[in-house]
């Protein structure tokens, strides 16, 4: 039997059957011939696939997919090549449309239902289980919405569905238009309504650019950042490659057969080329070679051993090693946060602590999110939650890598000592080694929080070498992450090469060099601060971080300035969205012991001269940029006024 679109759409039953392998080989193999040539038929086989599987057990479905494996492959010669040969047509994955709908004040929802129930006699109470809540049209009831038409096949009954459609949001009334644009297509439609095609053909192409602009869609919205990101890539600003020459002492690196003076480095002690790093690297290969790859489960070298011992000494406590911080908090936070408790997260908290916090809120856990070092929210969160919570998780970054502000510690020690509830996970990859005893980072220079803290630092940034620490204040903590922690179990360890230059960096922090190279960094920000204040750029105010984030607004000023200093001979991290807000765009620079004051008043001057012909150039006034930082949303205060 020849299938076709009509005779499967209008045969009871016949595509439940393919769906739950009740067919024969060759009816499945003909039906699908079919079913890849039309769309509307493929995406009622997706429905019919997901409605099976919402009302199959786990078992049911194994034992249903077992059983169409069986009857596909078994005695049938002509699948077997197909496959072999790859003569199957591929199948085309379509990006998934997210259909949001704003608040439905005029009852579109109610609407539609009774559309659907009256013109095709359909079942109101069934059509209800395809609506996901009140205010929105799930995907499924669209789609299904649109298959009502179908047996129709007539002008007045699209012109019915479009006047429904017109009322939705533009996401909603895109695939609406789209869907009608398929159910013309699949139908023998007159030449009228053909002409009607037409029409919508422009009208799905203007609400798709309405959409794009006003509500995009998650597909949407990730491929036009990406066609920005390819811009950036293309304007020669990111995704560059060094070149084979060294790294000099001062800062100097090849990038695209062009030397330049790095200031993206967060090498801020300038550990990662001192000899005693790399020496113990080179002898570490020689001992181990390249890696010992076996689970922390069973061995741990001997490397491990000697660095945790020593990273015990530096942060007086408890400490295990990580591969990276990301990893590090992936097996913390699902430990020690309790069934009992709750989270507080910052905004500007980065971006791997807001994906292990995902992992807590999947498994129920309240999860609330404040504005940046609002202390204030912060408060009120506190006083809303305890009554409801044994624990109240604040988590933060003790130094902010975008903008270089460190947390507020002094507010949050005086909230631990008015709230035993309070305690707090603090991300100080950003603060290890350039400050604090034995360069243990910001967190612990406040000696009052110390019994009620996590934190996980970097081994790499300013330590100079690779991995992370998690920092402990009992052994049971310690313990619980030592034999559960997930990245411990299932992941790598870090390599020879590198523990070994961890340890060697570990042993500097434990003398008293180490206090002589924060006391030079400091010199070197304290100089970096005088120049930028004489020369009125508008950095955020920072008087101790390496971190300096010069505020510009819009992106395309940051882009603009960011390729100009590259041939200027200076590097610097472009910050724009999702990094930061769009509007709060800029450039970041880190400082290193490194830089010496001559190429430090040389960048800035280069600074000072683009940024107020780019200013100039594009008729944005550099107040604006004062504005905007200055906000009281903002949290952050720009070095001074113009």
């Amino acid at each position: 039997m020849k299938y076709s679109v009509s005779n499967l759409i209008n045969t009871p039953g016949i595509l439940e059957d393919f769906v739950q392998g009740n067919l024969s080989c060759e009816e499945r193999l003909e039906m699908e011939e079919a079913i890849r040539n039309s769309k509307v038929l493929r995406l009622i086989v997706d429905d019919l696939h997901y409605e099976l599987s919402q009302n199959f057990s786990h078992q049911d479905m194994d034992d249903w997919i077992e059983k169409c494996q069986e009857q596909l492959l078994s005695n049938n010669p002509a699948l077997n090549a197909a496959i072999l040969e790859e003569n199957c047509p591929p199948e085309v994955e379509e990006p998934e449309i997210a259909l949001m709908m704003e608040p439905d004040p005029q009852g579109l929802h109610e609407e539609i239902l009774s559309f659907m129930s009256d013109q095709y006699q359909l079942n109101k109470e069934r059509l209800q289980e395809y609506f996901e809540n009140p205010n929105g049209l799930s995907k499924i009831a669209l789609r299904s919405f649109c298959r009502t038409l179908l047996p129709a096949g007539n002008a007045p009954s699209l012109d019915s569905f479009l006047a429904a459609g017109n009322k939705s949001a533009p996401d909603v009334q895109y695939v609406v238009l789209e869907n009608a644009h398929l159910i013309v297509h699949d139908r023998n439609f007159s030449s009228t309504s053909f002409d009607s095609l037409d029409k919508l053909s422009v009208q799905l192409e203007e609400a798709t650019t309405a959409s794009l602009k006003e509500n995009p869609s998650t597909f949407e919205r990730y491929y036009n950042l990406n066609r920005r990101v390819q811009k950036l890539k293309n304007m020669g600003i990111i995704q560059l490659s060094t070149g084979r020459a060294s790294i000099s002492k001062n800062g100097v690196v090849e990038i695209e057969g062009r030397e330049v003076h790095n200031f993206a480095s967060c090498n801020y002690l300038g550990l990662e080329s001192d000899y005693r790093i790399k020496s113990a690297a080179h002898a570490a290969i020689e001992d181990h070679g390249i890696q010992f790859y076996v689970g922390r489960s069973y061995i741990s070298l001997n490397y491990y051993t000697e660095l945790e011992s020593l990273l015990n000494q530096i942060f007086e406590s408890h400490t295990i090693v990580f591969s990276s911080t990301s990893l590090a908090h992936i097996s913390c936070i699902p430990l020690l946060v309790g069934k009992k408790d709750t989270v507080i997260l910052d905004h500007n908290t980065h971006a791997s602590i807001h994906m292990a916090t995902k992992l807590i809120k999947a498994n129920g856990i309240h999860v609330d999110v404040i504005k940046h070092s609002k202390v204030e929210a912060l408060e009120e969160k506190i006083i809303e939650l305890k009554p409801k919570y044994d624990n109240i998780w604040y988590m933060a970054d003790g130094v902010y890598s975008m903008f270089g502000d460190l947390a507020p510690y002094k507010e949050l020690q005086r909230l631990s000592v008015q709230h035993k509830e309070l305690r707090l996970y603090i991300d100080d990859s950003n603060g290890m080694s350039w400050i604090g005893n034995n360069g243990s980072g910001t967190a612990f220079q406040y000696p009052l929080l110390r019994d009620k803290m996590i934190v996980v630092s970097s081994l790499g940034k300013g330590f100079g070498a690779a991995g992370a620490v998690a920092v402990f204040q009992n052994e049971e903590d310690k313990k619980l992450v030592r034999n559960f922690g997930g990245s411990l179990l299932f992941s790598g360890p870090l390599p020879p090469p590198l523990l070994a230059g961890a340890v060697a960096s570990a042993k500097i922090h434990l003398s008293y060099e180490i206090y002589y190279l924060q006391k030079k960094l400091q010199n070197t920000i304290a100089y970096f601060n005088r120049m930028a204040f004489g020369l009125r750029l508008p950095f955020v105010q920072n008087e101790s971080s390496p971190t300096f984030f010069l505020c510009l607004g819009q992106p395309e000023i940051a882009f603009d300035l960011a390729k100009k200093l590259i041939n200027a001979g200076f590097f610097t991290s472009l910050a724009v969205y999702p990094s930061v807000p769009k509007s709060r765009s800029g450039l970041r620079i880190a400082l290193n012991i490194n830089h010496e004051e001559e190429t430090i008043n040389n960048l800035l001057l280069a600074l000072a001269r683009e940024l107020n012909i780019i200013s100039k150039d594009k008729n944005f006034p550099l107040e604006k940029i004062y504005q905007q930082f200055e906000h009281n949303k903002c949290n952050l205060r720009v070095t001074h006024a113009f």
